[in-house]
């Protein structure tokens, strides 16, 4: 009796280690990459200009 009862528990524990594993997956699929991309994309304009700026400045 004790034994299947561990057995159980082993098995309800690896069930939702996969259904949490999932859960992450669909939240990473639906979470807004592109945005964070685009803005990353944005930043390393701007520092791009004021490197520009900066360089003109000390010429």
């Amino acid at each position: 009796m004790h034994f299947e009862l561990g057995t159980m528990l082993i098995q309800f524990a690896s069930i939702v280690i996969l259904l949490g594993i999932v859960v992450l997956i669909v939240i990473l699929m639906t979470f807004p990459f592109r945005k964070i991309f685009r803005n990353i994309a944005r930043l390393e304009t701007r520092m791009d200009e004021l490197e520009e700026i900066i360089r003109n400045k000390l010429k």
